[in-house]
């Protein structure tokens, strides 16, 4: 009997067990059914996938949770980061002392230009102040005998600067011949400038000068008529005509606009005069020249003498360089 009771128990026993594990087979086959397969996702299509990324583990005994599949048509929203904000503009950089851009290189430009080297500024020239020049002429006479009351008219007196000539301006001038003279006797004029010489006798003149500073030959013409001759370079050019012997005239080409005349006391003046060192000269026809180094301005006027030793009409020759031949007396 016991036996019996024994062996039931086991059949029961058993059958509890086997109802177990058959319910544990079940559920455990319902929970490995494949789940569904999701559709990929569009942003990973883009990423090809790499023999580096993890596979899914097969021994696993619990999947991971699977989600819920969207329909094919429905897109993923995408966020979009804020655009940053834009940085403040910045002033304009002053690229007034830049060097000019050079050809397309590729590299970013530089966003400012290095600044200019600085230069020790160079102050321009100063131009000396002007200042006058005022002074007398003294003639002494004692050497000669035949001397006009007016012959201290006929003393130039010019001034030359240091450094470069200040420029001139050439002008029109006149000597006439007139009473077989030339008038005026003595001229003045800047270089450049052109001499006209009329012909108001009733006679033929014929005006010349074998001078450095001007050698020129007019040749003869008649009353009413007049020739000119342009002085190009600075000097005395004495001027004669070849047909009277007692006709002269010296013109005195200067080539600085800073020359006056003495009047009838001897005294000269000039005004807008460089104020600077420079050379003084003093001439007279009768006495040549006189140079003297000064500077200006003066703390006084200046004395200048001049001593007359030539005669008033010097001897010379005709143009040809052969002596004049006698004037035949005139009938008149």
């Amino acid at each position: 009997m016991r036996k019996l009771i024994a062996r039931v128990a086991g059949q029961a026993g058993m059958r509890q067990t086997l109802l177990v594990a058959a319910t544990v087979l079940l559920v455990s086959a319902c929970s490995t059914a494949p789940p569904p397969r999701a559709e990929p996702d569009p942003a990973d299509a883009s990423s090809p996938r790499t023999d580096d990324e993890p596979k899914a583990s097969s021994s696993s005994s619990r999947p991971d949770p699977v989600s819920t599949p969207r329909p094919v048509n429905e897109k993923t929203p995408v966020r979009t980061a804020p655009a940053p904000e834009a940085p403040p503009a910045r002033e304009p950089a002053d690229v007034s002392g830049a060097a000019e851009p050079g050809p397309e290189t590729g590299t970013e430009p530089a966003t400012s230009a290095a600044p200019a080297e600085s230069r020790p500024s160079i102050a321009p020239a100063r131009t000396p102040a002007p200042a006058s020049l005022d002074g007398r002429i003294v003639l002494d006479v004692s050497q000669v005998d035949d001397v006009d009351d007016d012959s201290i008219r006929d003393t130039i007196v010019y001034f030359k600067p240091v450094g470069a000539a200040p420029p001139v301006e050439p002008g029109d001038f006149e000597i006439r011949t007139q009473r077989k003279r030339l008038l005026p006797g003595v001229l003045v004029v800047p270089v450049g400038s052109t001499v006209a010489f009329p012909n108001q006798d009733d006679i033929l003149h014929n005006v010349f000068s074998v001078s450095p500073a001007a050698n020129f030959d007019l040749g003869l013409y008649g009353e009413g008529e007049s020739k000119s001759h342009t002085f190009s370079e600075p000097g005395l050019a004495v001027i004669h005509c070849n047909v009277h012997h007692a006709m002269r005239a010296d013109v005195l080409v200067v080539d600085t606009p800073f020359f006056a005349r003495a009047d009838s006391d001897g005294r000269f003046s000039m005004e807008g005069v460089e104020a600077k060192a420079g050379e003084l000269v003093a001439w007279h026809p009768r006495a040549g020249f006189m140079r003297r180094q000064i500077t200006l301005p003066t703390e006084s006027p200046l004395e200048l003498e001049l001593t007359l030793v030539r005669p008033r009409i010097p001897d010379h020759l005709n143009k040809s360089g052969q002596p004049y031949r006698p004037e035949r007396p005139s009938r008149r």
